[in-house]
């Protein structure tokens, strides 16, 4: 089958700075299945009385405007997809037909969409190297089966996101085992079905069957490379990994610390034990060499006792570090600086610092153009000095 080869036209800088200011944003959302049903004339009927009551005037590729009865079935489908989200979205989706698989890019700018499909591909995932090897080239953690088995394309999945991290990102989540679960545990999804998850509690980042499942009807890139949308996803799992790799070392400091503190504590009791049962002796024996003992031993509780207070103190200083660091790490931060969580590239990013730093750090991984169409000025900010630095360690806490 011959390639399609419509044209995404995209936006000079001074547009993308207008349409990052009035609301563009990167959708994440599944597409409507519906779709794929349809007749190629309720299509056609379809998507022309949609984009009416939507007020989209044109479709537009290289060549200009396009009348849309003459798109592809592909293309109908796709913007059949985006007529249903907001002006200014951009909705990268996977249309299966005929047992193939077509990227397509799809951009609502004005009154006006914009197209461009992809070659068509039999599969969606490449071959992916053993898990011993990606461990070891990556410097993560094991990748262990719980109640599903990683094969070949849920580990293309995780090397792939791992491709993109540059040294100073992958040391943020060295050490960090994958986990290969049917789905996640906790139920904590907010927007669907978990693709993965990064689980601090546990110091891992899991990922479950939905994300094969998605793989199917969205992806992240461009047309001409399309990455899976399970790639991205874990992406933003690591990107969480990253910022919060502070928060990971105060919680192991805090571990030791406490360690260190109880067995002060069990030391000074036991101490303290056996010097009243000392002092209760002298007391009646009046036995010089004893009362010396008791007056250095007396000393040397006295600076025990101290050392504990101090260790005390310190435990709790980090605590309240790390509940610092529960409400945003600096990395989000400074991207919140930069980049209110108002205006964070997809709807989901808009719900905190946290997923709005994950969110432009997957886009920006896989589809540069299309964060600085939604977000200008942030794929800079991740090329920065700054970004680099918070990165390396800025978060962790010596």
């Amino acid at each position: 089958m011959k390639a399609l080869t419509l044209l995404l036209v995209l936006t000079c800088a001074a547009n993308a700075q207008a349409i990052g200011q009035n609301g563009a944003y990167y959708d994440g959302d599944d597409p409507n299945p519906a779709p794929l049903k349809y007749t190629d004339e309720t299509l056609t009927a379809s998507l022309a009385l949609n984009m009416k009551n939507r007020n989209v005037t044109a479709v537009k590729n290289a060549a200009g405007a396009v009348d849309p009865g003459k798109l592809s079935r592909v293309e109908k489908i796709a913007l059949m997809y985006l007529v249903t989200t907001k002006p200014g979205a951009e909705l990268d989706v996977v249309v299966e037909d005929k047992g193939q698989f077509f990227a397509v890019e799809t951009y609502w700018e004005g009154d006006t969409f914009t197209v461009k499909a992809g070659a068509p591909r039999e599969k969606i995932y490449g071959q992916a190297s053993a898990k011993e090897e990606i461990s070891k080239k990556y410097g993560v953690g094991p990748f262990v089966d719980e109640d599903a088995k990683w094969d070949n394309d849920s580990l293309y999945v995780v090397e792939t996101a791992l491709s993109t991290l540059s040294k100073i990102e992958l040391e943020g989540i060295a050490g960090l085992p994958f986990h290969r679960l049917k789905k996640d545990p906790s139920g904590k999804a907010v927007r669907g079905t978990a693709i993965a998850m990064y689980v601090p509690e546990k110091n891992r980042i899991e990922l479950y069957d939905g994300g094969i499942d998605a793989d199917k009807r969205k992806f992240f890139g461009t047309a001409d490379k399309p990455m899976p949308l399970s790639v991205a996803t874990v992406i933003h799992e690591c990107g969480h990994a990253i910022a919060r790799a502070g928060n990971r070392v105060l919680k192991q400091q805090l571990i030791a610390l406490k360690a260190e503190y109880d067995a002060m504590q069990e030391k000074l009791l036991a101490d303290r034990k056996k010097y009243n049962e000392d002092k209760a002796t002298y007391a009646r024996t009046k036995d010089a060499a004893l009362g010396t003992a008791l007056n250095e031993r007396g000393k040397v509780l006295q600076q025990l006792s101290k050392d504990a207070a101090e260790k005390a103190k310190t435990f709790q200083a980090l605590s309240a570090k790390m509940v610092g660091e529960d409400k945003g790490s600096a990395l989000e931060k400074a991207l919140e600086a930069k980049l209110p969580v108002k205006s964070s590239p997809t709807v989901y990013g808009r719900t905190s610092p946290a997923e709005s730093f994950a969110e432009c750090l997957a886009i920006y991984k896989l589809d540069r153009a299309a964060l600085e169409r939604a977000a200008p000025g942030v794929p800079a900010w991740f090329e920065s000095a700054e970004y680099a630095a918070l990165a390396k360690g800025a978060t962790v806490i010596p």
